[in-house]
């Protein structure tokens, strides 16, 4: 073998094994909450190949999801309107009521998902009493919030102003949101922090719309190319090896 044809060989395999194709973070799924007939639509909108996801649901009768309609942001005029009476005062307490909706992702066969951002629009309704709300996903290992808010903007029957949130998600350990090979379910959790137990009387809603969850779609690597990675990284450690 020629001097220099080792060298390029090993970086060959290097690249080869190692470098997956570059994709920049998007919109996996959207729910745009237009109509049909009077109902709102809990569907997804699917904006990439390579994953699907669940209707929007309410975790129990404690929390009401009803048609607002208004326009925020880009979609139809209509928001999905979720009923705040008598939220709870912390993020524990409203979970452990069932004041939450939730929906899944799951990747295709031979897919991983990496999961980067939150992005919506939302707005209050009725008192001005500004609700908060996180974010909390499920791997596999139980739920960890990764993206908190505070819906301040407070508007009529137009929808605007509203709050335009591009909240990038928290992980709890490192990679803990990469190359995801099961269903990964989301909780989107509203409380106000004002007293406890809340004011009687308090009323505040909340209208969303455009809730886009954000990130990357990739193949899971080949045995074989993993495999040409390694040798390749083999190579040159051993040429460096070689020449101390």
């Amino acid at each position: 073998m020629k001097p220099g044809t080792s060298f390029l060989f090993c970086a060959f395999a290097t690249v080869l094994g190692l470098l997956a194709p570059a994709a920049d973070g998007a919109s996996l799924v959207t729910y745009g909450f237009g109509t049909s007939g009077t109902d709102v639509v809990l569907d997804p909108t699917m904006t990439v190949g390579g994953v699907s996801a669940s209707a929007l649901a309410a975790a129990s009768g404690a929390i009401t999801l009803q048609r607002s309609g208004v326009t925020l942001g880009t979609s139809s005029p209509s928001a999905l309107g979720v009923s705040g009476s008598g939220l709870n005062s912390t993020e524990a307490f409203a979970i452990g009521a069932g004041r939450y909706f939730s929906f899944t992702l799951t990747p295709g066969s031979g897919q991983m998902l990496t999961l980067e951002k939150l992005t919506m629009n939302a707005n209050i309704g009725g008192q001005n009493t500004a609700p908060n709300f996180s974010l909390r996903l499920d791997t596999g290992s139980g739920f960890n919030t990764v993206a908190t808010g505070l819906v301040t903007a407070e508007s009529g029957s137009s929808g605007s102003p509203f709050n335009a949130f591009d909240l990038a998600f928290s992980e709890t350990t490192p990679g803990a949101l990469s190359n995801l090979t099961g269903t990964v379910t989301f909780q989107m959790v509203f409380y106000n922090a004002v007293a406890d137990p809340l004011p009687s009387g308090w009323s505040s809603w909340v209208r969303i719309d455009d809730l886009s969850i954000h990130g990357v779609v990739s193949p899971i690597p080949e045995p074989g190319s993993a495999m040409l990675g390694l040798l390749g990284a083999g190579c040159m450690l051993a040429r460096r090896a070689r020449r101390r």
